[in-house]
């Protein structure tokens, strides 16, 4: 059947216009894959550099904000298309993307730190895409660190007397962001004189990065201070002539009025009408010093040390001259013998102890010495080294009244 020319002229022109859309179609698709001029990107703006710590030992750190990387990339208006259809590709790049510095830590103010960049250099190639140099860096505006002595700001004090001494240590930091500072001295107790060693303890990370100093001591030598010693050793008892001269008086004082009463100094039932006396002079039996021992510090209440005379008192009757002479033993303690900063006897008399007459010196013995030497460090004195006991011709109760008043006096 013959097609009019009406028909072929339709013919004609629907295949030009399948044939113009096919070109078009396949033009859109070649643009839509045809690789773009090269994109620059600059990293510089989408890290962020931080540091951490003060000058000289401060860190750095780097973030790395890829996913505005991305985004950035994709809105040029002119690789938009192209980025698209390889978003995978793209994606890949930037993952492989690293950002470090040549320097990362103990950095200080003007140090200068590069970046160093690597990523796959064939998928930026390409991608069109060309990072460009990043700049480098030079360190500012950190924290200056300064110098810091924890013992300019501490105060100590001694706390008892020589030579259990104990020192007090207060620390006010004067600093805006303290330093945690603890502080401990070499032993528990110092005599008056004695070096005492004090070391401070201390996080140096945290004085650094959280303090801004630098700790420029860390030891440092006291002297203890005491205003009262007590006496610990014979050299120094031996020399306080005028307490012995006291004690001694007032000893003596209390024989003569004991003997007057005799109750506690008959021997029964032989004498027990007979008065009393004093049958010679007075001597000492045996002398020691009591010292606390300090590893076991000082209970409450004790005495720290005490002198402890042992007398020896002979006695007869007036009824019975020819009565063999009788022997009398009294413990004596005076406790807590101080000297000051002078050397000066600090003690309070009104301690003095006189004891009951006992015929068993042994007795005596157990009870002041034997019962305290788990407590006491017992520092026996030669007798030959004491003052001597003066006769009876010398003793007069006006001498002790006299003693009394003076010492007493100076111990208040």
């Amino acid at each position: 059947m013959k097609k009019t020319l009406s028909q072929r002229m339709t013919l004609i022109v629907s295949s030009l216009l399948i044939s113009a859309f096919a070109l078009a179609t396949l033009a859109g698709c070649n643009l839509l894959n045809r690789k773009p001029k090269e994109l620059a990107a600059d990293l510089s703006e989408y890290v962020t550099l931080s540091f951490e710590g003060p000058d000289t030992v401060a860190k750095a750190s780097v973030n790395f904000d890829d996913s505005s990387l991305v985004r950035e990339l994709m809105s040029d208006k002119d690789h938009m298309y192209f980025l698209s259809e390889n978003k995978d590709k793209l994606d890949d790049l930037v993952d492989s993307i690293s950002i470090s510095l040549s320097k990362d830590e103990g950095l200080s103010n003007g140090d200068v730190i590069s970046y160093e960049v690597s990523f796959d250099k064939d998928l930026a190639t390409e991608l069109a895409i060309l990072f460009e140099k990043m700049d480098d860096v030079v360190v500012e505006g950190l924290i200056e660190i300064t110098d810091y002595n924890p013992f300019d700001d501490v105060t100590l004090s001694f706390i008892g007397d020589s030579p259990y001494l104990q020192v007090g240590i207060e620390y006010s930091c004067s600093l805006d962001r303290r330093v945690d500072v603890q502080f401990a001295t070499d032993k528990k107790y110092y005599a008056r004189g004695e070096t005492v060693v004090v070391t401070a303890t201390y996080s140096e990370e945290e004085a650094l990065n959280y303090s801004y100093v630098t700790v420029t001591q860390s030891e440092k030598e006291y002297t203890a201070e005491s205003d009262y010693e007590y006496i610990t050793d014979a050299a120094t008892l031996l020399a306080q002539t005028e307490m012995f001269n006291y004690i001694y008086e007032s000893f003596q004082v209390y024989v003569t009025a004991e003997l007057a009463d005799a109750t506690m100094w008959k021997e029964i039932p032989e004498h027990v009408t007979d008065t009393p006396q004093q049958a010679g002079d007075i001597t000492i039996d045996s002398a020691y010093l009591l010292v606390t021992m300090d590893e076991a510090g000082i209970p409450a209440g004790a005495d720290v040390c005490t002198l402890v005379l042992i007398m020896n008192v002979p006695m007869s009757y007036v009824e019975d001259p020819d009565a063999n002479i009788d022997t009398r033993y009294v413990a004596v303690t005076l406790p807590n013998l101080q000297i000051d900063a002078d050397n000066k006897l600090f003690v309070a008399y009104s301690n003095l102890s006189l004891g009951f007459p006992k015929e068993d010196r042994v007795f005596l013995y157990d009870q002041y010495i034997t019962e305290n030497i788990k407590d006491y460090t017992v520092i026996e004195i030669p007798v030959a080294d004491l003052p001597v006991f003066p006769s009876l011709t010398g003793a007069t109760e006006t001498a002790v009244a006299e003693t009394t008043a003076a010492e007493t006096s100076a111990a208040n």
